[in-house]
């Protein structure tokens, strides 16, 4: 089985380099995604507020961690069923 590397797409760079400026917004433009929740920008304003680097470390982890669950390719085999006499 060939796996191919998926590039990130022109708006997963905008969403990095907003998240340097502003990283919950960063964070909820990508809401869509299963992988981040509201109680993760809830978390990510407490960092901002305690430290800018925190903040943006949470975010582009975060985004890196939504775009990989996107790229995911999801392969469904069929279980044997019982035998049959």
């Amino acid at each position: 089985m060939a796996y191919r590397k998926e590039t990130s797409s022109g708006s997963d760079i905008l969403l990095y380099v907003l998240a340097v400026f502003v990283p919950p917004l960063a964070l909820a433009l990508r809401m869509s995604s299963p992988e981040i929740t509201g109680c993760d920008i809830i978390i990510n304003v407490l960092l901002w507020i305690l430290g800018w680097i925190p903040a943006v470390i949470h975010a582009w982890w975060k985004l890196g961690k939504a775009e990989r669950a996107r790229n995911r390719t999801v392969v469904y085999t069929t279980a044997p069923g019982p035998p049959r006499y």
